[in-house]
């Protein structure tokens, strides 16, 4: 029977070892499209939802987990052709289903255009990850806590604490998340992740500034989930000699805004990929950016 060396030890063929690279070898040829995770971070009204409509590659499955009408991101993006999908979040364990029915049965999700036909979706944008963890879940763990020991209604300030266990389960859930959004970046989707900035954040207080997140656990590793981490800054057309014969004023906002992947060490960013090496600040464009990833 013939046998593989695995560290002067004979290995049987069919056994784990010999499936996991079969497996593997499978998926690296099955791989043809690179995706990506990228975390965006940045303070209130820079531009990031906008942006991320305006630049990203179409069609756009864009899961709104903030109470705001997104229409008002797709109009001030004025990008009419864009074809994009809204995806209202309903719940925790909805949002789990969801993304894994794409990623077990691609085939079925699409975007339909208005004469029928059907396009795969290119990019999944999660609006906002603080909403959804500062927020949402934690305030579903809270309930969970008090419905399970069956302690009926509390006061508003039972209602509003969260237990050094439900921190525990915070960051496990949202580790859980960005594993099944990581997969879902390795299938080729482009997963955009938003987020509002906190200054000195309490999971770093080394940091100046910091995506808006609960808890040291998560946000201690959540480097290791995502291909970039960005910072957004608003940028005027006053930075630029053309302004005024482009009709624009001095401090005039102009769109996109820059963002940071490197930085000297006082807000949280990460690059991944030589040719994105030395461009920040950079315009954030997520098609130029997808593309020299």
């Amino acid at each position: 029977m013939k046998t593989t060396k695995r560290n002067n030890q004979k290995v049987k063929p069919g056994s784990a070892f010999t499936h996991t690279m079969k497996s593997f070898y499978a998926y690296e040829k099955t791989l043809t499209v690179r995706g990506l995770l990228a975390l965006i971070y940045s303070e209130f009204g820079i531009g990031k939802s906008v942006s991320t409509i305006e630049t990203a590659e179409d069609p756009i499955d864009y899961i709104f987990i903030e109470p705001r009408d997104p229409m008002r991101y797709y109009e001030a993006a004025e990008q009419y052709e864009k074809e994009v999908k809204f995806t209202e979040y309903n719940g925790w364990n909805n949002l789990f289903s969801y993304l894994n029915i794409i990623l077990e049965s691609p085939e079925s999700y699409y975007y339909e255009t208005q004469d029928g036909s059907k396009k795969n979706i290119k990019t999944i944008v999660l609006d906002s990850i603080s909403y959804l963890m500062n927020v949402e879940l934690t305030f579903t763990l809270i309930d969970e806590r008090i419905e399970a020991k069956g302690e009926g209604a509390k006061q508003l300030v039972d209602r509003g604490k969260m237990s050094l266990e439900g921190f525990g389960s915070l960051s496990n859930n949202m580790k859980r998340l960005f594993r099944l959004l990581g997969r879902l970046s390795a299938q080729g989707y482009i997963v955009i992740c938003l987020a509002s900035l906190e200054e000195k954040p309490k999971y770093n207080r080394d940091l100046q500034a910091g995506p808006s997140l609960s808890g040291r656990d998560f946000s201690k590793v959540i480097g290791h989930y995502c291909d970039l981490i960005g910072l957004l800054e608003t940028r005027h057309w006053g930075d630029y000699e053309d302004f005024e014969k482009n009709g624009h004023t001095e401090n005039e906002k102009r769109f996109p805004p820059f963002v940071y992947f490197e930085g000297d060490g006082s807000f949280l960013c990460k690059v991944t990929g030589s040719k994105l090496r030395g461009l920040s600040p950079m315009p954030f464009r997520i098609d130029e950016i997808v593309k020299r990833c």
